[in-house]
């Protein structure tokens, strides 16, 4: 970590500390986080046209069940009617309306069901939209590490899993817990007046033993689901790693290791997969037994102790109505706490990433102008996979509207440097100031507006150049982002590359140097104080890149650039360099003076050209 003023060295202590009494209070605000995490999801995910699909789908879904659970009473009646003896003429009219309003009945409620899945599904959206806005800012504010331990695949199905949860709870909480209990509480009241309290109470047993049942193996279920989860994000992973490397497999005819590993990503998969059905399947179990309990209880009940000593036909449709109609509301109502419990048990360590407040201030923040853009004091890195220091200890001052070059053997660190003054690694020891502001006190969206980097590895969208382009800049005009691209080496050509033109996946359309000529022209798009070439023009022809060289130096005369770079040509647009060997600063001066006096920058002029020297 880096070091902190001494303003911010009690707060890190406290934090550290582990009394019993904090340890506590964490707890306390962790056992917090899990209802107020999820009002704060609801809030951000149930407002304006959401609330209104919400509400509709709720209302609409408390009518249809409503009707359904009365359907089973006008059928044992007209039932009845059929049996009793009367005039042809009243029983034609009595049935004709209790048939109609029947009738009515289912078909209303289909209308209405069809009617609160519409707005489900828009309100499905609307929930996609917010849990994803938060995903996408919450991945922004990683450091370039979390990347490394996570896959592109796994974080996309993380996503994919943690809405559907999501959705999971919130649909199942607002239609699926509400509804089969009106309709329980309806059969229960009906079939007690109809049939007796003895046939109520057996309903009302069974879905107490049922919803108990379930309860109990939930348990066992919600950390098997879990395992489920994450064998399925890593099967998606190395399902996305195998199509995105699958010119490789062609390319060394490596099909049966490559499909190895995948077959033995699903077996894991398929192992875990077992573990959790056959619970489910003994659960299931349990509860038919439970279902044939009720249905013989209740029909031995009727038979023998009819309500008023005769068992009419409308009874025992009745009561095979409601034991039908109710098998399946009971059945959702025990499935819904289980997927509301398996989907949070799933979940809640998504929401506790993702819906915490940022860790630095939001928002772009203010730097005034100083001496030194860069200061590095003391500083050391290693990679979590390597303990050693990889970088350090280093100290430099760049001064502001310095021109500097990066240059050493490969390996000796120079992205690296590039990566921690970027942000996206930590500092383990010492301190990274920008513009005299220590680097951990600057946000992410602050350090990407004063800070523009091009590096080899370029990031292409599967859209247009419009959009590719826009990412640097969202309110540029298309002259703005031709103007950019002409500056970058890239000019439109009709038929050829125009703004329209789809890129294809990860630029798969264009060329190495298109791509890295379209960083270029992100750059131009922007107006950062810190540039940084980390190899930006590796890709391009000797005349290309000196002229694009020319129209970053022109354009951006002002500002501090870092090139990083092993061409004379990077030299020769800087006043000074920099040296590193091993991660450490072998050599920080002028250009003129290290072709004299380092080894490594003599080598690079002589092999460039013998006469730079004597310029």
């Amino acid at each position: 970590m880096l070091t902190k003023s001494n303003d911010s060295q009690e707060p890190r202590g406290m934090a550290h500390a582990g009394s019993g009494l904090q340890q506590a209070s964490q707890s306390k605000e962790m056992t917090m986080n899990k209802r107020t995490l999820l009002r704060l999801l609801m809030q951000g995910g149930l407002r304006g046209r959401s609330a209104a699909y919400f509400a509709g789908a709720a209302s609409i879904t408390l009518i249809s069940s409503t009707l359904s659970a009365l359907a089973p009473l006008l059928l044992a009646n007209m039932t009845n009617l059929f049996a009793q003896e009367q005039s042809a003429q009243a029983l034609q009219h009595a049935i004709a309306w209790l048939g109609g309003i029947y009738i009515g009945f289912i078909a209303f409620t289909k209308l209405f069901n069809t009617t609160s899945l519409y707005l489900q599904s828009l309100l499905r959206i609307q929930f996609i939209e917010t849990v994803s806005e938060h995903y996408f800012t919450y991945l922004c504010e990683r450091e370039a590490q979390y990347f490394v331990d996570h896959s592109v695949g796994s974080l996309a199905q993380q996503l994919n899993q943690a809405t559907n949860d999501l959705y999971t709870i919130v649909r199942n909480i607002a239609f699926n817990i509400s509804a089969p209990l009106i309709q329980l509480s309806i059969a229960v009241v009906v079939v007690s007046r109809e049939l007796g309290a003895m046939v109520g109470l057996t309903f009302f047993l069974y879905a107490a033993l049922f919803l108990l049942n379930n309860r109990l193996f939930l348990k066992q279920l919600s950390p098997q689901h879990t395992l489920v989860m994450e064998a399925g994000r890593k099967s998606y992973a190395t399902l996305v790693d195998s199509v995105i490397n699958i010119a490789a497999v062609r390319q060394y005819n490596a099909f049966s290791v490559f499909f190895l590993r995948y077959k033995n990503t699903l077996a894991s998969d398929r192992t875990i997969q077992n573990r959790y059905w056959r619970l489910t399947l003994f659960m299931l179990a349990i509860n038919s037994l439970l279902f044939i309990a009720m249905f013989g209880m209740s029909a031995y009940w009727i038979m023998h102790y009819p309500r008023d000593g005769v068992l009419t036909a409308g009874d025992f449709v009745l009561i095979a109505t409601y034991v039908v109609l109710l098998s399946g509301p009971i059945e959702l109502l025990g499935s819904t706490f289980g997927e509301v419990q398996q989907a949070w048990h799933g979940v809640k360590r998504f929401l506790e990433q993702t819906f915490q407040p940022p860790a630095r201030p939001a928002g772009i923040q203010r730097l005034a102008p100083s001496e030194y853009a860069i200061v590095m004091d003391d500083v050391l890195f290693s990679y979590p996979s390597a303990p050693q220091a990889l970088l350090g200890p280093i100290s430099l001052k760049i001064k502001s509207g310095d021109k500097i070059t990066l240059t050493g053997e490969s390996g000796s660190g120079k992205s690296t440097l590039a990566r921690l003054l970027t942000g996206e690694y930590p500092a383990d020891k010492g301190r990274i100031l920008i513009f005299e502001r220590e680097i951990e006190n600057i946000n992410r969206s602050t350090l990407n507006e004063i800070i523009g980097v091009v590096s080899q590895d370029v990031c292409i969208f599967n859209d247009t150049l419009r959009f590719n382009m826009q990412i640097a800049r969202a309110d540029a005009t298309d002259d703005q982002i031709i103007e950019a691209l002409t500056l970058a080496g890239l000019p439109i050509q009709p038929q050829v590359l125009d703004l329209d033109t789809q890129l294809g996946d990860r630029g798969v359309s264009v060329s190495g140097g298109q791509r890295q000529r379209i960083a270029l022209a992100r750059l131009f798009l922007r107006t950062p104080a810190i540039v940084i070439l980390d190899e930006g023009t590796s890709s391009l022809d000797v005349l290309t890149e000196k002229s694009i060289s020319e129209n970053l130096h022109s354009r951006f005369r002002d500002c501090t650039i870092l090139s990083i770079s092993h061409r004379l040509s990077a030299m020769n647009l800087s006043t000074k360099a920099i040296v590193l060997k091993k991660g450490k600063i072998e050599d920080f001066g002028d250009i003129s003076e290290l072709v004299r006096t380092n080894d490594y920058v003599r080598s690079i002029v002589e092999v460039s050209c013998p006469t730079f020297g004597s310029k």
